[in-house]
């Protein structure tokens, strides 16, 4: 057995303290790592070296050869900034602040810890580039995330904190999670779509800042509410929606009216309140 301490090309240090295990007489040894050294999730790194004979084994670039295969990486407890590739990217941020971007895959994204920046496409994507994002899941975590969906039909949760949350293109479900949250459907980024804005009892008090009537639809949890407990009220130009039996507000629709809102505007959906449950449904 060999272990690895360091690897450097061209500068970048790939890898630290792996071990590699040799069978005596092999020729081919194997070395699988996650990497995170330029800021692009690569994840693990597959490297095959011939091995001759020798003391000192030293890659020979005449003879030996590097085999590499990139999939998904982890994140640090650090502030990480990781961004994905056109596949379907699964990145964990871990804890710091991070900033995340998946890009044109299905992606799931999960923030961890921190106050970060998730984004389901990569930052420098428009909307209206007339290019198909993913179908992306993203959960932001503890912490006050900013999380946008971009194109794609995505599952976007901001779990704990106050996060603000937009899904620009696509028919998005959008949960604030626990917290006093901000949600956007579409108008942030001038996208388009019919979303669905996802509220459940004692998780704070969430605004939604675009909701249309008749295109974008409340979700109630099945099991957790039904549309005969709930209580619309008028608060100048917002409507408030409320628990009846309790008089605890889930959320402020901007600039709605409440007479505007029916049975019709609330429709049941499932939970989506964790990662597997969520993935159920892309």
């Amino acid at each position: 057995m060999s272990e690895l301490v360091s690897a450097d090309i061209d500068g970048d240090i790939v890898a630290t303290g792996f071990n590699i295990t040799i069978t005596a007489g092999a020729t081919i040894a194997t070395l699988v790592s996650e990497v995170v050294a330029d800021g692009i999730a690569e994840g693990d790194e597959v490297f095959t070296t011939l091995i001759s004979d020798g003391e000192n084994y030293r890659a020979d670039p005449e003879n030996d050869r590097v085999t590499t295969t990139l999939l998904d990486a982890p994140g640090t407890d650090a502030a990480d900034t990781l961004l994905g590739d056109a596949t379907a990217n699964t990145i964990n941020a871990l804890g710091g602040d991070d900033i995340v971007a998946g890009d044109l895959g299905d992606d799931i994204i999960i923030g961890g810890d921190g106050d970060d920046i998730l984004r389901g496409d990569l930052n420098n994507r428009s909307t209206q580039d007339n290019i198909a994002g993913g179908d992306d899941i993203i959960f932001g975590g503890e912490g006050s995330d900013r999380i946008g969906g971009k194109s794609g039909n995505d599952i976007l949760s901001g779990d704990v904190g106050d996060d603000f949350i937009w899904g620009d293109d696509g028919d998005d479900i959008i949960k604030g999670g626990i917290g006093n949250d901000t949600l956007v459907g579409d108008n942030f980024s001038k996208g388009s779509g019919s979303d669905l804005f996802v509220f459940g009892i004692g998780n704070g008090t969430d605004t939604i800042l675009d909701f249309e009537v008749g295109i974008d639809r409340i979700g109630l949890v099945e099991g957790e509410l039904l549309f005969a407990e709930l209580m619309l009220m008028q608060d100048g130009s917002s409507t408030l929606l409320g628990v009846a039996s309790s008089n605890e507000t889930l959320a402020i629709l901007n600039n709605v009216q409440a007479s505007a809102l029916s049975e019709s505007s609330f429709e049941v959906v499932a939970d989506v309140s964790t990662l597997e449950k969520a993935a159920a449904l892309i």
